[in-house]
């Protein structure tokens, strides 16, 4: 675990001076003209460099999502459990294990739960709690009999922020397309998304609050972007 934690800050290292050198080429490209027509030599390289930069840091940003991913795979998210003043790591995850046992009715445990935010000052208030478990298969579990929990409680996957994008761009046109009689596959590790057979990648696809959004998905009878 150390070993891949100090992977994903060097790959944050490496993706924030790939966004400085973008943002650099980003700055000589709005110079004022005369300075323009001077460098035209090198205009044609500066170019170039950007889009290698672009793409490498793409690349990056795909990388340290995918490590993010493995990191997560054995957590869930719970929402609706009040926070308690007497709660402590201990008691809150004997608590959930009796939520899971009880109400999931199925034999399994999490190693961990944590609170996710700050400590409520006053007055109730239910921060989620991030569960962890020993074993990818215990997680599969606890979320399959998800809807077992009691009412206001949910289990939810452990996403990042750049994940939950991705997966409201390829929900939204899911099931947009389906609900026009395509034949939709979501390709989740990938994201991707099949249409008719025909693979798009979410990059290429307009986010869900695009202006004309019923011209922005394919139509059933031409399924491209």
């Amino acid at each position: 675990m150390k070993f891949i934690m100090e992977e994903i800050e060097t790959l944050k290292a490496n993706y924030e001076k790939l966004k400085a050198d973008v943002n650099t080429l980003k700055e000589a490209a709005t110079m004022p003209k005369q300075q323009i027509e001077a460098s035209d030599p090198k205009i044609e390289v500066l170019e170039k460099l950007g889009n290698s930069l672009q793409i490498q840091l793409a690349r990056q940003q795909d990388t340290v999502l995918q490590v993010q991913e493995k990191l997560s795979l054995n957590n869930l998210i719970v929402h609706g459990v009040p926070d308690s003043e007497e709660e402590t790591g201990s008691s809150l995850k004997k608590r959930v294990n009796e939520m899971i046992k009880n109400n999931l009715q199925i034999n399994v445990e999490c190693s961990s739960a944590k609170r996710i935010g700050t400590s409520p000052s006053s007055g109730e208030k239910q921060r989620p709690i991030r569960i962890q478990f020993n074993h990818i298969s215990d997680r599969h579990k606890v979320h399959q009999n998800r809807r077992l929990a009691p009412k206001g409680v949910f289990f939810d996957p452990d996403l990042t922020p750049e994940q939950r994008k991705r997966r409201k761009i390829l929900s939204y046109h899911a099931a947009k397309t389906r609900g026009e009689g395509a034949n939709v596959t979501i390709l989740w590790p990938t994201y991707e998304i099949l249409i008719y057979g025909i693979k798009h990648h979410w990059k290429d696809l307009p986010p869900p609050d695009v202006p004309n959004q019923s011209d922005a998905t394919p139509h059933t009878n031409k399924p491209t972007f």
